[in-house]
């Protein structure tokens, strides 16, 4: 079994959305003094990488509290939008590396088609997390992380809609600029209750791989996001 860990590490000098203060870890016992070591950790709940819940933009979105462990895990596909540089998603661009993704041995059909089957909707049907690599986690620990990196357009957001998917990923700070929206493409997608996972890493490593994502979050009463510890297995 090979597990990849797409975990962004936690530090207090971390990039951190505009605005949002950076975790303390404080040690309060120590093994000297009492006999044991304990930390005090303080941070926001979308720190790292982490994820987002309806409730993260709408009012009476679900939150933590309305999902099942299940729904933070499942098959994953990754595409490739590495050489995009800073530039948004476009449908285009999206349907183009959708089709080299898809365009793997896992999903050459080896049976016959069922009457009215779409042959990219046989192959999307086993995918229930979709992550887009665009190649910025390289960037992480230096300013240019929080500058220019790749968007979903809102029509690339739409088209995730119509996929029956638990969530998507990003190995970026977010799905949406950083100023001036209003969190457009999180909203189309968390309307439609799909999971968002941010500041993801390694996924590049996952461009030819069966795998199936974890991505469980801290038991938080009403959350509405939690920083999470995502690992791909490979199959």
């Amino acid at each position: 079994m090979k597990i990849v860990d797409l975990t962004q590490k936690l530090t207090e000098d971390m990039p951190l959305f505009p605005g949002t203060p950076g975790p303390k870890f404080t040690v309060k016992h120590t093994v000297e003094t009492d006999g044991f070591r304990e930390m005090e950790i303080s941070l926001y709940s979308h720190t790292g990488t982490h994820l987002d819940t309806p409730a993260h933009v709408f009012p009476r979105g679900k939150n933590l509290e309305d999902y099942g462990a299940d729904q933070f895990c499942g098959s994953g596909l990754v595409l490739d939008f590495s050489r995009l540089g800073e530039k948004e998603i476009t449908p285009d661009l999206f349907e183009e590396a959708m089709d080299k993704a898809l365009s793997q041995p896992r999903f050459q059909r080896k049976t016959m088609p069922k009457e009215g089957e779409e042959e990219k909707d046989r192959r999307l049907s086993s995918i229930e997390y979709l992550f887009f690599y665009t190649g910025w986690d390289k960037k992480w620990g230096d300013k240019s992380y929080l500058t220019g990196s790749p968007i979903l357009s809102q029509a690339v957001a739409k088209k995730v809609t119509t996929l029956d998917l638990k969530g998507i990923g990003i190995d970026a700070i977010s799905v949406d600029p950083l100023e001036g929206d209003g969190l457009l493409a999180h909203r189309i997608l968390l309307e439609k209750e799909i999971i968002i996972v941010e500041n993801l890493k390694n996924l590049g490593g996952l461009l030819q791989e069966n795998f199936e994502f974890y991505g469980l979050p801290l038991k938080i009463p009403g959350g509405e996001g939690s920083p999470i510890r995502g690992v791909a297995k490979i199959r």
